[in-house]
C-alpha cells in the first residue's frame, strides 16, 4: 500500500483510495483534522460529537443514538455553557 499515489484535483480535494478507507474505517463524511509535520500533510479521523443532552421535565435526558456515549463530558459541557 505504501506505492499508492493520490493525486489532488484543481480545487484541492483528493480521494482516499479504497483499501486505506476500508483498513482505517473511514466512512463517507469522516472528519479529517490536518496537520503539518515537518513537510507531510498527516490527516487525523475526528470523533464527531455525540447526542447533546436536552432537559425534559427538568432533568436532563440523553437521545438514544446507538452510539457510546460519555455522561461526564455531557455532564461537563452542560456545565461549562452555563453563563
Amino acid at each position: 500500500m505504501s506505492d499508492a499515489i493520490i493525486t489532488m484535483d484543481g480545487s484541492g480535494r483528493l480521494v482516499i483510495p479504497k483499501e486505506i478507507r476500508k483498513l482505517l474505517h473511514l466512512a463517507a463524511g469522516t472528519a479529517l483534522r490536518p496537520a503539518v509535520v515537518g513537510n507531510r500533510l498527516e490527516l487525523t479521523p475526528v470523533e464527531p460529537p455525540g447526542p447533546k443532552p436536552k432537559r425534559k421535565s427538568g432533568l436532563l435526558v440523553v437521545p438514544r443514538s446507538g452510539k457510546p456515549f460519555d455522561a461526564l463530558g455531557a455532564l461537563n459541557a452542560v456545565r461549562d455553557s452555563r453563563p
